[in-house]
């Protein structure tokens, strides 16, 4: 039967008819070329000698199909391989014992005074060390290594310089040429090159030294001590990428976890260099990740901060940040985070906060949390950053950070509640921001996270509470969520519970600040005579007059003072505080507050409730209010100026707006005469929501390692 070839038509071979001669012929000469033809496949150099032989030029194969290799072809390429295999095994242990031999006179020849004498000894250890054979040798004998440190220190011929540097360099990657490195005084001869003019001295310097930070214990505090970082930060002026690369990783690694460290790179311009080389190499991913990895570092220093910011920290960054490597935009955005509380007054930040908000569209978890603790910071005190997220929709995309996050992820919740803090208040576009929050249906998940969340999420989103409370339009929807009742049924929560077990922190945050957030928001509410009513069914002025009677807190005084103020315009609720047990005497008491703004609330609310009395009665107290203020014109500058002292001094990292206005000696003595609208128009301009930074150790974000 006829075998086809692959394209359908018989191979030529088995159409040819043969004799029993020919056959019995072609048979012998097979059999005779058999050990031929495996030798040609395993050993194809001795082919011409075998032929010659043989008198024959061709060896026949047994290969009738091109696509068809034989057992013997494909035995061919392992063979080879095997072949190369036992050849170096054998040179190996040829080189190995040359260099056992050989190491004895080569630690003589570097001794030697003659410097040409050690040239030629140290290309030989160089030689030597680049074969993993002799290495292991080399790296046995222990008075080889501090030959070649002892001569690198004592020689100044920069070639022999480079032959030792290199043949370090190989012996670094194994162990024991570490400890014997260490352990022998290679690190100061290492530094030592690092100042070389020879550019290849240097970079086996800082390789070796690289591999010693990494992997030797005890090198990064002998580095330091010898002076090493100091050096390092001198050579980030250099041009060589791959090297600068190099050398950030290393001084990455001899920052990370030492304040004092930080401040020795900072005196000798550190920040200032990485900034320069993010800017100068922004193709080469390898150095963009190294050199943001330096500075996530160095970011986190108080001293560093300033620095980096002033040098262009921020928009350098923000170039990272349209790398197109993740690991370069994760490392840009921590050290973003690290220093955007230091750079709430840097303006001419469009670019950045843009890309921020638009960093809230992504799906990674860290993203998210550094965006929006970034925005977060930068909004605070800042009108013109507050009006460039307003205007790229960041209020929106900040809302629908807090939706995805919920309850269940409050490191994103917390940073994006306190940017729509800061986005609501003390900014031409304020009333817009707090429009679209309501727009937004945002209200009832901060109903949620004020009811289910720990207490730093809660102080942010009472906060904003606050700050929507200012707009008419946000008040159907805060009476259709409750929220009265709600912060109602906290004051008197919060107020059993500091009264039965005392104040106590929770992640940095007190009970105290909570009930001075409660009453502030309740305060601005009570603007609004339509929401008195629901004041007064939540029970909230007699909860008041306890916290007044119980706490020496100004800003909670201040708070419920000006609560019991707005509400004294009601009669029933009038009523009800002249009715409360000490509330009089305790209003009384506040006239000689050394706060301003509360003795001035107390003296309004004094006034109102007077108002509804007999006249004998009302210009009584009238009376009693004029003497108890201003019995002498010099206390009350006295009083005027310590408290002046005092608000400087707490929001001295704040704006320069402050929460209370300063009055004049004209409209002092009218404070007991405040109408109902004035005292309203006091209220709305200085009744925002403070802005606060989410700086440091104190933030769950706080980075000072590599991820």
């Amino acid at each position: 039967m006829e075998r086809p070839d692959f394209d359908g038509t018989p191979h030529k071979e088995w159409q040819r008819e043969f004799t029993a001669d020919q056959l019995s012929e072609l048979e012998r000469v097979y059999v005779r070329t058999r050990a031929d033809r495996i030798r040609a496949a395993m050993f194809p150099e001795t082919l011409p000698g075998i032929a010659q032989q043989n008198g024959d030029n061709l060896i026949p194969s047994t290969q009738y199909f091109q696509d068809h290799e034989t057992a013997v072809g494909r035995l061919a390429e392992p063979a080879q391989m095997l072949k190369q295999a036992i050849v170096n095994l054998i040179n190996y242990q040829d080189d190995a014992e040359v260099a056992q031999k050989a190491i004895p006179e080569l630690i003589r020849l570097l001794q030697d005074e003659d410097e040409h004498v050690v040239l030629q000894a140290a290309h030989i250890a160089h030689q030597m060390s680049r074969k993993e054979a002799s290495r292991y040798p080399m790296l046995q004998h222990r008075d080889l290594v501090p030959a070649m440190i002892h001569a690198l220190m004592h020689s100044s011929n920069p070639n022999t310089h480079k032959d030792l540097t290199a043949a370090l360099r190989n012996l670094s990657h194994h162990r024991q040429g570490l400890i014997a490195m260490y352990k022998n005084g290679g690190i100061p001869a290492l530094l030592r090159m690092l100042q070389s003019s020879v550019d290849a001295v240097v970079f086996y310097a800082i390789t070796t030294l690289h591999c010693l930070i990494r992997y030797q214990e005890g090198a990064r505090q002998a580095i330091q001590v010898a002076g090493g970082i100091k050096i390092m930060v001198a050579l980030l002026a250099k041009n060589h990428a791959r090297f600068l690369a190099i050398d950030c990783d290393c001084l990455q690694m001899l920052l990370f976890g030492s304040q004092e460290n930080k401040i020795t790179a900072l005196s000798a311009g550190c920040p200032q260099e990485c900034i320069r080389i993010l800017r100068q190499y922004p193709s080469y991913e390898k150095l963009q990740w190294t050199c943001t990895r330096l500075l996530k570092v160095l970011s986190v220093c108080t001293s560093n901060k300033p620095v980096i910011v002033e040098a262009g920290g921020m928009l350098a960054l923000d170039q990272a940040l349209h790398s197109d490597s993740p690991r370069v935009v994760q490392n840009a955005l921590w050290t973003l985070r690290n220093l955007s509380d230091a750079a709430v007054r840097e303006c001419g930040l469009e670019s950045l906060l843009q890309t921020l908000v638009g960093f809230l569209n992504n799906n990674d978890i860290s993203i998210l949390q550094c965006a929006a603790g970034i925005l977060s910071n930068l909004t605070c005190n800042n009108p013109e950053n507050k009006r460039i997220v307003c205007a790229s929709r960041g209020v929106r995309a900040l809302v629908d950070l807090v939706s995805r996050g919920g309850v269940e992820r409050e490191d994103l919740v917390e940073p994006a509640v306190c940017a729509l803090r800061h986005l609501t208040s003390r900014h031409e576009d304020a009333e817009t921001a707090r429009t679209d929050i309501v727009g937004c249906n945002a209200v009832p998940l901060l109903v949620q996270l004020v009811s289910s969340a720990r207490l730093p999420v809660q102080k942010a989103t009472i906060g904003l509470l606050r700050n929507l409370a200012l707009s008419e339009v946000s008040q159907d929807v805060i009476r259709k969520e409750n929220v009265i009742n709600l912060l109602g049924g906290m004051l008197h929560d919060l107020q059993n519970e500091l009264v039965e077990a005392g104040s106590r922190m929770v992640d940095g945050v007190s009970l105290e600040e909570i009930v001075e957030g409660v009453l502030g928001t309740l305060h601005i509410l009570a603007r609004f005579p339509s929401n008195h009513r629901l004041i007064n069914r939540a029970n909230v002025v007699p909860t008041t007059i306890k916290v007044l009677n119980r706490m020496n807190n100004q800003n909670i005084q201040r708070a419920a003072v000006g609560l019991l103020c707005e509400v004294a315009v009601d009669p029933d609720i009038a009523s009800q505080i002249d009715g409360e047990n000490g509330a009089m005497r305790q209003l009384a008491n506040l006239l000689h507050c050394r706060s301003e703004a509360v003795a001035t609330y107390a003296a309004s609310t004094m006034h109102r409730l007077a108002e509804k009395k007999s006249d004998d009665e009302r210009k009584r107290v009238s009376v009693n209010l004029q003497k108890s203020l201003f019995q002498n014109e010099d206390g009350y500058q006295t009083m005027r100026s310590e408290y002046r002292s005092t608000m400087k001094s707490e929001l001295a990292s704040q704006d320069v707006t402050r929460n209370y206005a300063d009055y004049n000696n004209s409209n002092i003595h009218d404070h007991a005469r405040l109408d109902h609208n004035q005292q309203l128009q006091f209220n709305a301009q200085f009744g925002n929501e403070e802005d606060n930074l989410i700086s440091g150790p104190g933030s769950p974000n706080f980075q000072d390692t590599d991820l």
